[in-house]
C-alpha cells in the first residue's frame, strides 16, 4: 500500500509504503527498510509520510514516530 509519493528538490522521487521507504533516482529503486542490527536504519517499516526540511534532509513519518533522515 502506498501512503505517500513525493518528489524532492534534486527531483528523485520517494515513495512511502507500509512495508519501508523507496527511493527512485529516475533508473534505479533502493528500498530502505527497518533493520535491528543498524542503529541508523528506519524505526519502522510503516511510512507515513516524507517532508523535506532542507539540502538532503527530510522528515520521515512511520508509525513508531518521527525520524530524520541525512
Amino acid at each position: 500500500m502506498v501512503n505517500q509519493v513525493f518528489q524532492d528538490s534534486d527531483g528523485v522521487i520517494w515513495i512511502a509504503t507500509e512495508d519501508g521507504l523507496s527511493r527512485f533516482d529516475g533508473a534505479d529503486f533502493v528500498t530502505f527498510r527497518k533493520d535491528n542490527s543498524d542503529s541508523i536504519a528506519l524505526i519502522n517499516n510503516y511510512i507515513e509520510l516524507i517532508y523535506e526540511v532542507g539540502e538532503q534532509k527530510f522528515i520521515i513519518g512511520t508509525l513508531s514516530g518521527l525520524q530524520l533522515y541525512d
